[in-house]
């Protein structure tokens, strides 16, 4: 691999050779071992670009695949600031400096070691001269601090410096030495490029692929192979969050006059005259729709940039003007959020003590990555565990800054990014658990909290999953061109419902026909995120629900997190239930001490056998009775005078075996559950053989028979009119230990008097019945 940094000579040359015979791209000489290393020989089909400040650019040229070039490329204390980080020591009474924490860089080369920011904590492990861009990341994620106004967010992490080449495969790697982060300031390239050949003059290229379309490059917006790879990366590891720049394409128009160099359907670069074949700007005339590549991976969090804010609490925050946007081809919300990218003061590589000011993309991504490492360390320190990549990306959208319009939006996200307030969030998360919950192996949605809310006020609810990679298309044509085919594997549901009234909200869902338009609700189908948000939520108890559209079924962990809301275990308080055995039946009772409003009871039952359950117990479970409680007027929720409601139901004995009972309160309007008590209950085997009962007695078209067997023996059991004769053969088998139930329908009886008849193979039993005239 050649790394060409910015500047006339190495720019120049690397177009020129690509202009003249692509076949001449150099060979990858390293080995990509399989599964994801194997197919990154596949991945080497995209272009990549620098997200670094819009008037650098640095191209390498590294193999063609498909008869396409292929290239890589790159695209501070008032940051700090500017997010809330600095408040981190305040706010959370913690002193954090990421100390512990290894952060993985990938960029074009390595960060310069021996700056004397990160002097003893950077790992180069693929070497090559020092990146002025890789050290200003660098610098921005972990510097010392020497020069107090380029003081890293987490001065005391170590950074493990890459080249991007397998940047994929190495994540793996990094992933499974528990690597928790990673910072990605790089890009495909993608439409408009300017490439600087000279102190003074600057040449445009247009990277689309002509096969596809000869007007707008398809890989903005589309899910790639290099996306899926970063989704089957942190899908295998769910605790491996990467944080990615969202390029800055949105401000590459291309050139109005002259000419530029694009690429025929021969894969071969031809130069055009701008007047004679016009191509429209990145984004077209809105700017949307300027992201490619990973950094539309449904697991990594993107990041756009911020514009520079003059002063504190202006209320002008905005995307920056460079800043590229969503959505993606399939609908998601992409950037995930902004930080902010411009005038970034930082590290580089020309010496010990060097500084530059940057804007870009680039910079945005590393105020987030070093920022969350002090949220894992928070998070180790206060939980004495990190959390799952799905719940750390959840909680930083679920603390974001609305920015624009209410709700998120395909230009910044979920907003600007708060660390601060993140941090704060994690805090209460660990002492009221209700409002970070990580739910580690739920194979059997749904999943229900029940919450309440105490004073009217904002509610918001945040559902993050990891997901299973995506399928891109293959193949180039028409086809790929803005392909509408959804990416989302695992489709989970968030709804939360006000019990007394019945009403149901749904999470934001955005519109990808019109991304201008704001947010509304709905029925969110293709974010791995979903987020309800009431800004004025009625008092009262709540039930949120989790549930599963489509998914695997492996085991699926999400992260709930809820802010508004207190945890409220039901909506009803019992005092006191009992199960008991006696007279040939179970009877259940149960007192309540709190019913905030009418609603009613209903009660479930499953039997096992002697042996156990052989069988998925949710199966087992049927309804027996439905009875109204018998609450009147809805009353507060804090009301602390006891209702002493009682409730009783009698459920026959048909077998003996373990009983499980669960009773439910079940809302008057939404008719949303929820579990008031659990019972269990043995009803032995019997002592002897015996027909136990019949019912009903007399009977005119149908009697059920309940007979028990001591021990395990082969029965007939004969229905015999007074003189002994049979009418009917009820049962002539083995059967085991324990109460039967049989059957009496036969519609040609005569009425009269009649006997069960019950043989074992020591005992006899018998049992009158009568048949009354049919009607």
């Amino acid at each position: 691999m050649v790394l060409l940094r910015t500047g006339w000579p190495a720019a120049f040359l690397l177009l020129a050779i690509a202009s003249d015979s692509l076949a001449q791209a150099p060979p990858i000489n390293r080995t990509i071992p399989a599964s994801i290393r194997a197919a990154e020989r596949a991945r080497m089909d995209a272009i990549y670009s620098l997200s670094n400040a819009p008037e650098e650019t640095s191209i390498a040229l590294i193999g063609m695949t498909d008869g396409l070039p292929v290239y890589f490329g790159i695209y501070n204390d008032a940051s700090a600031r500017a997010i809330g980080a600095r408040g981190l020591q305040r706010r959370t009474g913690a002193l954090l400096t990421g100390a512990g924490t290894r952060i993985g860089l990938w960029d074009e080369g390595p960060a310069y070691a021996d700056h004397q920011e990160l002097t003893g904590r950077v790992t180069d492990r693929d070497g090559g001269p020092p990146s002025n861009h890789a050290t200003h990341v660098a610098g921005t994620l972990a510097a010392s601090g020497i020069d107090p106004n380029a003081r890293g967010l987490a001065p005391g992490a170590a950074i493990i410096s890459h080249d991007w080449l397998l940047h994929a495969s190495e994540m793996e790697d990094a992933a499974q030495q528990n690597m928790l982060l990673s910072n990605h300031s790089y890009g495909r390239v993608a439409g408009w490029q300017r490439i600087r050949v000279s102190e003074s003059e600057s040449v445009w290229y247009w990277f689309g692929d002509p096969r596809v379309s000869p007007e707008e490059d398809y890989a903005f917006g589309a899910y790639d192979q290099d996306a899926a790879h970063f989704d089957a990366v942190t899908s295998a590891f769910p605790y491996f969050l990467p944080v990615v720049a969202a390029g800055n394409d949105r401000e590459d128009l291309g050139p109005s006059t002259g000419t530029y160099w694009a690429l025929t359907e021969e894969s071969r670069w031809v130069q055009y005259e701008a007047d004679r074949r016009r191509i429209a700007p990145d984004g077209g005339a809105s700017g949307y729709d300027t992201i490619a590549s990973f950094a539309l991976a449904k697991n990594v969090l993107t990041v756009g940039s911020l514009a520079r804010v003059v002063g504190a609490n202006t209320g002008e925050d905005r995307v920056s003007r460079f800043s590229g946007m969503g959505p993606t081809d399939d609908g998601r919300i992409k950037p995930d959020l902004i930080s902010p990218g411009e005038d970034i003061y930082s590290s580089v590589a020309l010496g010990p003590a060097s500084y530059r000011v940057s804007s870009g993309t680039s910079m945005a991504a590393p105020t987030v990555t070093g920022s969350l490492a002090l949220l894992q360390e928070l998070a180790v320190l206060e939980r004495g565990a990190p959390l799952r990549a799905a719940s750390l990306k959840g909680l930083a959208l679920h603390t974001a800054r609305d920015v624009g319009t209410a709700g998120p939006d395909f230009a910044s996200g979920w907003g600007r990014f708060d660390a601060a307030a993140a941090a704060e969030t994690l805090l209460e998360a660990t002492r009221h658990a209700i409002e970070l919950q990580e739910v580690a192996s739920i194979l059997a949605l749904p999943h229900r909290v029940a919450v309440a809310v105490d004073t009217p006020g904002p509610l918001r609810i945040t559902l993050s999953w990891t997901d299973e990679p995506g399928r891109p298309l293959e193949g180039r044509s028409p086809a790929l061109m803005d392909n509408p085919h959804p990416q989302l594997v695992r489709d989970l549901d968030l709804r939360l419902t006000h019990l007394a009234s019945g009403v149901v909200y749904q999470p934001y869902v955005l519109d990808p026909q019109a991304p201008q338009t704001a947010a509304t609700s709905g029925d969110n189908s293709v974010d791995p995120i979903e987020q309800i948000f009431v800004p004025d939520a009625p008092p009262g108890s709540y039930a949120i629900d989790v549930s599963k559209k489509q998914a695997p079924t492996t085991p699926i962990a999400f992260t709930l997190l809820v802010s508004g809301a207190r945890e409220d275990t039901a909506p009803v308080a019992v005092d006191s239930a009992r199960a008991d055995v006696a007279n040939e039946a179970v009877h259940l009772a149960w007192v309540t001490r709190r019913e905030p409003f009418p609603g009613s009871y209903v009660v479930e039952r499953a039997v096992a056998g002697r042996a156990g359950f052989d069988e998925p117990l949710e199966a087992r479970y049927e309804a027996i009775a439905r009875i109204d409680s018998e609450s009147g007027a809805a009353q507060p929720l804090d009301a602390e005078v006891a209702t002493n409601h009682r409730y009783r139901v009698t459920d026959p004995i048909e077998a003996s075996g373990t009983r499980l009972y669960r009773i439910y309160f079940v809302a008057p309007r939404s008719n949303t559950r929820f579990l008031a008590a659990s019972l269990q209950v043995d009803v032995p085997a019997p002592e002897r053989l015996a027909v136990a009962s019949i019912y009903p007695n007399p009977f005119r078209e149908r009697a059920t028979v309940l007979i028990d067997v001591p021990e395990s023996q082969h029965i007939v059991v004969d229905l015999v009119d007074i003189l002994g004769r049979r009418q009917a053969l009820l049962a002539d088998a083995p059967l085991d230990a324990g109460r039967h139930m049989l059957t009496i329908e036969e519609a040609e009886l005569p009425a009269g008097l009649y006997f069960v008849r019950m043989r074992g193979e020591r005992d006899t039993a018998t049992r009158s019945i009568i048949r009354l005239p049919a009607n």
